[in-house]
């Protein structure tokens, strides 16, 4: 009697087993979206901020030309460096980026139909994104280090004890476009994590 028993659950431990999901199934956890609904809305937000901060960095000041001996109306604007117009058009790519998967990440929620498939084209986006975010960070950090402190061995002289706002708007728009990057870098970790998850 006692064997039968074990034998009837033994079977049905089979049966169970045989029916349950394998972990590798097709469908990723829908609250993996919520973190990444969270983090698309920070770097939404980062983008934009990065975008508004550098489009209106600019400063009209009466100063001393030495090479002139005279006083004039100098202007200093994002748009008269190339490095500058580079990082305006990496947060624009940016700012739709994020708005785009943003929607992808809400539309996912309310269906609560998550696919390996979407996960993986996320990963591949963001990390095209980052590229793009993370170069044009740096090549504008270079170029406001240069109007900071200056470079004497190429006579390349310093802005900002001239134009001191539009050197703090460009630094604020560099910083938040930094955050914006680690933002793209957490995106990354957390869906590389979830999809490591599925393949265990």
């Amino acid at each position: 009697m006692a064997s039968s028993d074990a034998a009837d659950s033994g079977k049905a431990a089979t049966t169970d087993t045989e029916s349950a999901p394998r972990r590798g199934g097709g469908a990723a956890p829908v609250s993996y979206f919520h973190v990444d609904f969270f983090l698309r809305l920070l770097l939404f937000a980062a983008t934009v901020s990065a975008l508004v901060v550098l489009v209106t960095s600019k400063q009209n000041k009466l100063a001393f030309v030495p090479t002139l001996r005279v006083f004039a109306r100098l202007r200093a604007k994002f748009n008269d460096s190339p490095a500058l117009i580079y990082l305006l058009a990496a947060l624009a790519v940016g700012c739709f980026h994020s708005l785009l998967t943003l929607i992808i990440s809400a539309i996912t929620i309310v269906k609560s139909a998550a696919s390996a498939k979407l996960l993986f084209h996320l990963l591949i986006f963001d990390a095209l994104m980052l590229g793009v975010m993370a170069s044009a960070t740096g090549t504008g950090a270079a170029v406001a280090y240069i109007g900071f402190r200056g470079n004497s061995h190429v006579r390349w002289n310093k802005i900002c004890g001239t134009f001191d706002m539009f050197c703090r708007y460009i630094a604020s728009a560099i910083a938040v476009s930094l955050v914006a990057s680690v933002l793209l870098v957490a995106l990354i970790v957390v869906s590389s994590y979830s999809l490591y998850r599925r393949s265990r």
